[in-house]
């Protein structure tokens, strides 16, 4: 939405205010503020960047006006080059910005449209224009940024970090800091910027979907006041939360970056809006947030745990086994486990195939040993009451595989931008391994073929590995 286009507002002043109102927005001295009870935020009207993130009960102010002011930025691109090569631009460094400012006229929410137009890298001009639109509720302690991309042909985005709040914290490291990260079940990093030297840089780096648990990152001071991101995608496509020292004040930034499948030309929008927010606490009032929009989304729309109809591969257990052999080697210790224990053994059973050393994925069938042994090894398992799930890499194919050359496989490996397909890092033959795209029918395809297979040789489920637990690899294949 151009900033001289802006659509379903009332009138379009230096001040707004409104009666019936609890939001106002005011403009002086190259800085547009728009604020309501519980947030307050000031945009700098020479480039967009964020320059004050305030709680208004109680005065705090989060972000240091001056150091915003002279590296902050509110967003940052990369973007692929007709040489193969990736450009990365922020919001400084464009050649024109314009703003313009408005209420909507049912909601009564304040929207702020900024865009910047000619592009540049350096010495060289992408041309191309960047809009973001900031809307501010009437009394939510919540802002909702929405990004839009317009490139000549020949470009193409490949990453957007948005929105990036730069220059958190006191000026010098406090003990009462911390930065809170998604990784698995969640960790408060307390005083995250101790120990670092000035100018010294540092960052941490949460993928998602993969160890990031949430979409959320955040930082406290205190416990009195949280400010925090949180992407609203309820599709749960590839990003990662993000935060660094700044280089010249050891100050935080916080970021999301939202990772693309390579769009050649045109015009490009993020689909979801992403929350900055503050809690009047710590964590916890910023996992309740969260959890608010979250229960809505479609994972938890089968209701709780308790309420739906579960499988007892993942209900009905008391021990996790992970165990790595043939047949043979396999039945005698899990039913001595299972006797041992007395609760019911799940056996997430590894290296039943012929692929024990990453070899030949995805040949698994035959089974090793062959189909006579599984099948009994199975039945005295089952007989002993142990439940049984066949392991399976859903990610990784080898090129010595039978798979690779009769399905000609290689077609469908994920790609990179250089179309060259990426290799993996994991077991004793990694350098032969190929990640494959997950969004090709013909992966879908095969792992569901697999499944199938292992259930008629009597598993009571299967364990895909490596598919949501390894970092988002990005698929640039234009086929795909």
């Amino acid at each position: 939405m151009p900033p001289n286009e802006p659509e379903d507002n009332d009138r379009e002043p230096s001040l707004l205010r409104e009666p019936s109102a609890r939001a106002i927005a005011h403009e002086e001295r190259e800085r547009i503020t728009l604020a309501n009870p519980e947030l307050g935020l000031t945009f700098s009207t020479a480039n967009g960047t964020l320059l004050s993130l305030v709680q208004p009960h109680t005065q705090t102010q989060l972000v240091d006006s001056a150091e915003a002011n002279a590296e902050g930025f509110l967003w940052r691109l990369e973007i692929a080059t007709e040489g193969g090569e990736t450009a990365v631009v922020t919001s400084r460094d464009c050649a024109e910005f314009a703003h313009s400012l408005g209420y909507h006229r049912r909601q009564r929410d304040l929207r702020l449209w900024l865009q910047w137009r000619r592009l540049r890298a350096g010495s060289t001009s992408l041309e191309g224009q960047v809009t973001a639109q900031v809307v501010l509720a009437s009394d939510a302690p919540t802002a909702l940024f929405e990004l839009e991309v317009e490139l000549p042909s020949h470009l193409s985005v490949h990453s957007a970090a948005f929105p990036c709040v730069c220059a958190l914290g006191y000026a010098s490291p406090a003990s009462d800091e911390a930065l809170l990260l998604p990784l698995s079940g969640g960790i408060i990093i307390q005083n995250p910027r101790g120990g670092l030297q000035p100018g010294q840089e540092t960052s941490w780096e949460v993928a998602h979907p993969g160890p990031a648990s949430v979409q959320i990152l955040g930082y406290s001071r205190g416990t009195q006041t949280t400010a925090w991101l949180a992407s609203r995608d309820p599709a749960g496509s590839a990003k990662t939360m993000a935060a660094s020292s700044m280089a010249h004040s050891n100050r935080l930034a916080l970021w999301i970056a939202h990772h693309l499948s390579l769009q050649e030309g045109g015009l490009w929008r993020l689909e979801y809006p992403v929350a900055l927010g503050l809690a009047r606490g710590d964590w916890f009032e910023v996992a309740r947030d969260y959890r608010s929009w979250a229960i809505q989304q479609p994972w938890c729309r089968k209701g709780r745990r308790r309420e739906r109809t579960l499988p007892a591969l993942t209900t009905s257990y008391g021990l996790w086994l992970s165990h790595w052999a043939g047949p043979k080697a396999t039945v005698a210790p899990a039913r001595e486990l299972q006797r041992l224990v007395n609760a019911p053994v799940k056996l997430d059973w590894h290296c039943w195939h012929e692929c024990a050393k990453d070899g030949a994925y995805p040949d698994y069938f035959p089974p090793r040993e062959g189909e006579e042994a599984l099948s009994v090894a199975r039945h005295h398992l089952s007989e002993a009451g142990v439940l049984t799930q066949l392991s399976l890499n859903a990610l990784l194919a080898s090129p010595q595989s039978r798979a690779w050359q009769e399905d000609q496989a290689e077609q469908y490996a994920l790609r990179s931008s250089q179309r060259v397909a990426l290799s993996s890092a994991a077991g004793p033959n990694s350098s032969s391994l190929t990640p494959m795209c997950p969004a090709t029918d013909y992966w879908h395809q095969k792992l569901t073929g697999l499944a199938r297979q292992a259930v008629q040789h009597g598993a009571d489920g299967i364990f895909l590995e490596q598919l949501a637990a390894s970092d988002p690899l990005l698929c640039e294949h234009p086929d795909h």
